[in-house]
């Protein structure tokens, strides 16, 4: 569970592929010296292209745009 929360915190708009419905895993915050830290992944394995379903894609597109 400690992984997939360095995962989340580490998201960035970029990764999100709308059009193929993906998400790509390629960061993680590690704790170094007592501050979150993004690090690229321990392993090999650690870095994914994840599908989205269908809705969660639906909505995160739809929440991202209010950012621009």
């Amino acid at each position: 569970m400690r992984r997939a929360r360095g995962e989340l915190l580490v998201l960035k708009p970029r990764r999100f592929d709308f059009e193929r419905g993906t998400l790509t895993v390629a960061e993680s915050y590690q704790l170094i010296d007592e501050q979150n830290v993004p690090t690229d992944p321990k392993t090999p394995k650690s870095n994914r292209v994840i599908a989205m379903p269908r809705f969660f894609a639906e909505e995160m597109e739809a929440f991202l745009s209010t950012l621009d």
